[in-house]
């Protein structure tokens, strides 16, 4: 079976790929490029849940209009930290500049928490997957998972 995986980042589709195959699920993860989806989906929601509903619904919509009929799946994650009041929420991705590479975001992330001490940097992931059946139905999960912001960055691998 393939399913559309809202995205355009192969990194991202490459590793729920991955995880699907490791757990047996005989699904292809197809993504907006292979489709022909060229558009910019405005992510203007408040919540999570409102931004993957958005990407979701932009895509079921193309899909409509060129005759495919797919199982559609999009996503909204990004790292709410308590110190910051919540930030970056759902700006997650803009938190740093568009398309900012990740050691810039992770260094913008520890200047503004510089002086909040270890106790308190608490944050949470939280990641809302919405899925569009062929039927219509909407299906949208949420999963936080929360622990703390480190001091420093540290690399792995």
């Amino acid at each position: 079976m393939q399913i559309i995986y809202a995205t355009n980042n192969k990194g991202k589709r490459d590793e729920v790929q991955n995880f699907l195959k490791y757990n047996k699920y005989d699904v292809e993860l197809i993504t907006l490029k292979d489709i022909g989806f060229t558009e910019d989906i405005e992510e203007n929601g408040e919540t999570f849940e409102e931004n993957s509903l958005i990407k979701a619904e932009a895509v079921k919509k193309f899909c409509n209009e060129k005759g495919i009929d797919k199982i559609i799946v999009a996503d909204d994650a990004g790292l709410v930290v308590d110190a910051l009041g919540g930030r970056p929420g759902v700006h997650s991705a803009r938190y740093a500049g568009n398309h900012a590479p990740q050691e810039v975001v992770l260094n913008k992330l520890l200047d503004e928490m510089k002086d909040v001490e270890e106790g308190k940097r608490t944050a949470s992931f939280v990641c809302v997957l919405t899925a569009i059946l062929q039927n219509g139905k909407r299906i949208v999960k949420k999963g936080i998972t929360e622990g703390q912001i480190a001091t420093k960055i540290r690399y792995f691998g």
